[in-house]
């Protein structure tokens, strides 16, 4: 049996940035959170030498960083981790122009955050996660309380080929 799951999308106008939310019509605990991705991003495989450049490409089985015209792909199961840079993280203003946002905080570990609830979105400078397996709706509502803050991912260590730890910077628009 399938279930048709609507989902609509606004933008809100916080502090003169542009947030995307999502709003699901028929799936009211669902626990999605959209994330910053800083433009750089180095791979640390379990062997052999670390890689830089764009995230481009997610899914559950390869990754791909591309650096100027060329494109790599690297399988889940050989990486260890992933990290972001803290000083580009891009956010686009209501008029339409892109705007470097500093980040500063401590990083917040995420655990066990199945390699499927990770998505990322068709503009590379942002993605979703899942979090209705691994939160509570009220730890969910803890990380997510202050709308004045974006979420930018700082690590994501490959703890095996099908779960994350994600460490999210809570930083101020």
């Amino acid at each position: 049996m399938v279930t048709s799951i609507t989902v609509t999308s606004q933008k809100t106008l916080i502090n003169n940035i542009i947030l995307a939310q999502s709003i699901d019509n028929n799936k009211q605990n669902q626990q999605l959170l959209t994330v910053a991705i800083p433009k750089s991003a180095t791979i640390f495989p379990k062997k052999g030498e670390s890689s830089t450049g764009q995230l481009t490409a997610f899914d559950a089985k390869n990754l791909s960083l591309t650096v100027q015209d060329y494109s790599q792909s690297f399988p889940i199961k050989d990486i260890k981790q992933m990290d972001f840079s803290k000083d580009d993280v891009w956010i686009v203003t209501p008029e339409g122009t892109s705007r470097r946002l500093p980040i500063r905080g401590i990083p917040i570990p995420i655990d066990n955050i199945p390699i499927i609830s990770f998505r990322l979105n068709d503009e590379l400078i942002e993605g979703t996660i899942n979090l209705e397996q691994v939160l509570t709706p009220e730890q969910f509502e803890k990380l997510t309380k202050d709308p004045k803050k974006i979420r930018v991912v700082k690590t994501i260590i490959f703890q095996d080929s099908e779960t994350l730890t994600i460490k999210l910077i809570a930083t101020k628009r």
